[in-house]
């Protein structure tokens, strides 16, 4: 038993001195995280806020806290965002639709327009054709 409080005090230590070493403490992830959160780059302001809770929640400190919260802000944040921008292309989406309905209309009309000049054409053949016979007939009788 006091070896495995020995070695847990070990790896906290090298944590701790690691993370040190290289700078990289919980408190400059947080400052990456809302430096990144400022410039609107929520995806790595998150990963940031998460390594800073990472390192708090293995060292007890008081700071992941304030870490959570950030962390939690930058997700509401990214959520409003990528709502926003849903809310965006659905508005595209509905402008797209709503022209070609437009256009379905517009096609619509010149259909029925050229179905009606097709009709009249039709009609005025006819009424050749008629004539055409009535003038047969006419120069058939002359000639009997």
């Amino acid at each position: 038993m006091k070896m495995l409080r020995m070695s847990l005090l070990l790896i906290m230590l090298f944590s701790l001195m690691s993370g040190i070493c290289y700078g990289q403490t919980a408190e400059d992830y947080c400052d990456k995280g809302i430096a990144y959160f400022n410039k609107g780059i929520f995806d790595k302001a998150i990963a940031e806020f998460k390594k800073a809770i990472e390192i708090n929640s293995t060292m007890d400190m008081p700071g992941s806290a304030t870490s959570w919260y950030n962390l939690m802000q930058s997700l509401m944040t990214c959520q409003v965002s990528l709502l926003s921008s849903l809310e965006e292309e659905i508005e595209a989406f509905e402008e797209v639709l709503n022209s070609i309905g437009d256009d379905c209309q517009l096609a619509k009309l010149d259909l029925q327009a050229k179905l009606q000049g097709q009709q009249q054409v039709l009609l005025m053949i006819t009424n050749i054709v008629k004539m055409m016979g009535e003038m047969a007939d006419a120069v058939v009788r002359n000639i009997k």
